[in-house]
């Protein structure tokens, strides 16, 4: 019943669609391009030596949602811009996925090294008998 409803809405009132359009995907591109940003600063903190592209596709694409909020364009040219940002928007969510996603797997390797290294450690200290009780002097 909602379907049907904004439906007709959409058909009877395509102009009030089109005046709202911008602002609506502006706020989604906005909001995107903020959680992007959190992508860019947790790869600063892991290290990775590029974060600053990811900082700068999201400084974009958030600065083109901001556009879509103050500056209404013509129908074909609007909807041309909105496609045009969601790209942008997608590829810098892209890199920053893919970037996280490398640098969690580089951490996690790391990781599984330092435990396998402690865990063969222990077993060589059991081996030689070296664990005494600490009530032995």
């Amino acid at each position: 019943i909602l379907c049907c409803a904004f439906g007709l809405f959409v058909i009877l009132r395509a102009d009030m669609v089109l005046a709202v359009l911008p602002f609506v995907f502006g706020c989604a591109i906005v909001f995107d391009s903020v959680m992007t940003l959190q992508n860019a600063i947790d790869l600063r903190r892991l290290g990775f030596s590029r974060w600053w592209l990811i900082l700068l596709l999201a400084g974009v694409t958030g600065a083109f949602g901001v556009l879509l909020f103050f500056e209404p364009f013509a129908a074909l040219a609007m909807v041309r811009f909105i496609g045009a940002v969601l790209v942008l928007d997608a590829c810098a969510d892209l890199v920053s996925v893919l970037c996280l996603t490398y640098w969690v797997k580089k951490a996690k390797r790391g990781l599984e090294a330092i435990y396998d290294e402690a865990r063969y450690e222990a077993a060589a200290i059991e081996a030689e008998g070296r664990i005494q009780d600490e009530s032995e002097p």
